[in-house]
């Protein structure tokens, strides 16, 4: 069965409901906070969030999954990141022992060994993949903490309108 598209902020009617809805999960956001948040869902746009460190910023994350009952899917961002540990990665060591077990067993057709050995019994999904798996029912919530900063971002963040969010510190970006 494939499941059908949904966008996570269909059953939102406004930024209120949204509040509310992260107060149930122990998480109060301001109203800036709260309309930030409630266009990127409805506009399904990426939220950039800055703060200093402790001001909330995975809470709200976790909070956003919780209010949506949604995964919350973490991909750490540093110096020396690839593709490779961001989407995908192949478990060698089961596809080589699986090799053996066919070869002793015989008999070993190449393109069906083939196709069984980049099946998604040996793929190994990172954070990106997971979170744009079409076997997933509803999209999930990407945290992506941001240690490093890709290049670009100072330009972009000084054209973009900063909101900064008094109680707690954090900045939203929306361009």
């Amino acid at each position: 069965m494939v499941p059908t598209p949904c966008t996570l902020g269909d059953t939102m009617t406004s930024a209120s409901d949204l509040q509310q809805r992260l107060a149930q999960h122990h998480y109060v956001a301001d109203r800036a906070l709260a309309v930030s948040l409630f266009l990127a869902l409805k506009l399904q746009r990426p939220l950039f969030l800055e703060g200093e460190a402790g001001v909330g910023k995975t809470s709200l994350a976790a909070a956003i999954a919780a209010a949506l009952d949604t995964d919350l899917i973490r991909l750490q961002c540093y110096e020396g990141l690839d593709v490779t540990h961001a989407v995908y990665e192949w478990d060698y060591a089961r596809q080589i022992l699986e090799l053996r077990i066919l070869d002793a067993a015989g008999g070993v057709d190449r393109a069906t060994a083939r196709q069984e050995l980049y099946s998604d019994t040996f793929l190994i999904k990172r954070p990106l993949l997971q979170a744009i798996d079409p076997k997933r029912g509803k999209p999930a919530v990407l945290w992506t903490p941001v240690t490093i900063q890709p290049p670009g971002w100072r330009a972009w963040r000084t054209r973009a309108n900063p909101v900064r969010t008094a109680a707690s510190g954090m900045k939203t970006w929306a361009k």
